[in-house]
């Protein structure tokens, strides 16, 4: 899936990448804020690749470089609803083994106090750049290679805090949807 992504960014970097009702963003830009993304996680607290991601970001441009830069690190994507009861956050950031949660400016300081004091809680808009649409498209990237059996992304369903419904591959709908 990201090779693809990058691919595509390197071919048509300028090619809208997605447009929502507030912005349009292209290739560029949202490898820019996908690369953002996985830089910070690449300075994850205790160093350990696998531990699964929080997401809790509205849908949009964000959520997309969020997913992208967690598959980008070869982390593991949980996707959390920021409207969920504090107990079942802290429930699922404790049964996951999550150690960062990635998240919008105006969730960040509820959810710091709803989860546990092991669980980095990181402003999305505070690491993605300001002119995204001006970053030249890289040779390198901050990807890295994971193993085909490793998950790409974990789902808690309701009232599954002590189980998940693990996905094995989210690449073709992503893919489907970039390119």
């Amino acid at each position: 899936m990201i090779a693809a992504f990058e691919r595509r960014v390197r071919e048509r970097p300028d090619d809208p990448a997605i447009v929502t009702k507030d912005k349009t963003l292209n290739y560029r830009a949202l490898d820019a804020m996908a690369e953002a993304v996985a830089v910070t996680l690449n300075m994850s607290a205790n160093g350990e690749v696998l531990r699964p991601v929080g997401v809790s970001v509205r849908n949009g441009a964000d959520s997309l470089a969020a997913l992208l830069g967690v598959a980008k690190r070869g982390r593991i994507y949980m996707p959390l609803d920021p409207d969920s009861p504090p107990a079942r956050l802290a429930a699922i950031a404790e049964n996951s083994g999550m150690d960062t949660l990635l998240t919008d400016s105006d969730s960040a300081s509820a959810l710091r106090e709803r989860l546990e004091t092991g669980v980095r809680v990181v402003a999305v808009e505070g690491i993605f750049p300001h002119d995204a649409k001006t970053v030249e498209p890289r040779a390198g990237t901050a990807s890295v290679l994971t193993e085909a059996n490793v998950p790409e992304f974990i789902i808690y369903t309701s009232r599954s805090e002590e189980h998940t419904s693990e996905l094995q591959s989210l690449a073709y709908l992503v893919c489907r949807l970039l390119l």
